[in-house]
């Protein structure tokens, strides 16, 4: 993991994960033999990869929280009531506890954030997110940090742990330019409209266009630059110190 900001599309692994058909299956986390973690700080959060072949699985009362974002490939979900086709760019929140079924035809590839501490709420489901949910009013950056105009935010939080110490949702802003500041919390992001770019306090830059997908850790310091509207999926792990 990069001190300030990964690229999770660009760094992620190229060849499917194979397993041998004698190989014992998790029953709580099938995708166990197919994924990839990015080296993270946190021992309650992992971040990496499922690198899908074709195949089906069973996970029964999953052991974390987790956000899945597709990258490639199409994958097909059955949760307890809920279920469905994800396709590229396609996100789902996994509650812990959850259990569910899935299949892929050909092969599919995932980004995941998983949050590994802490119960669910009682009889959590599958949650499919979609892009184009209605938004709430948020609040914007603060105005010490702001070179711009205060934006328009907007955000629709999907699913919180009792704590609130793990979330995932839905925002969108209309363009500013943030100055740097550290950030106090992991957080993902998967941008579904318009771009961004980061500057991180040594220089990096990179600009995040449509269907880029990326981390900062805690502790990072960058900068924000949105010229367009953005609207993004997150996944945030906030754990006060």
């Amino acid at each position: 993991m990069h001190p300030t900001y990964t690229d999770l599309r660009a760094s992620a692994p190229k060849a499917p994960t194979t397993i041998a058909r004698n190989d014992p299956i998790d029953r709580a986390d099938s995708f166990a033999p197919f994924r990839q973690d990015l080296a993270v700080d946190d021992p309650n959060l992992g971040v990496g990869w499922c690198l899908l072949p074709a195949g089906e699985g069973v996970s029964y009362d999953v052991p974390q929280h987790e956000l899945l974002v597709v990258l490639d490939g199409e994958i097909s979900i059955e949760g307890k009531e809920s279920g469905g086709s994800l396709r590229a760019g396609s996100s789902l929140v996994v509650p812990k506890g959850a259990s569910f079924r899935w299949s892929v035809a050909d092969q599919a590839k995932l980004v995941f954030m998983r949050y590994l501490a802490e119960d669910a709420h009682e009889g959590a489901d599958l949650i499919f997110v979609d892009p184009d949910l209605p938004l709430s009013p948020s609040g914007s950056p603060a105005a010490e940090l702001l070179l711009s105009e205060t934006p328009s935010c907007r955000n629709n939080t999907l699913y919180a742990t009792p704590t609130r110490h793990w979330s995932a949702g839905v925002w969108d802003s209309t363009p500013y330019h943030r100055a740097p500041m550290v950030y106090a919390h992991y957080e993902l992001m998967h941008i579904l409209e318009g771009s961004v770019r980061i500057t991180d306090d040594r220089g990096r830059a990179t600009t995040f266009g449509q269907d880029s997908i990326f981390l900062v850790p805690k502790g990072a310091k960058c900068s924000w630059l949105s010229e367009e509207h953005v609207r993004k999926v997150w996944g945030i792990l906030r754990i006060p110190s």
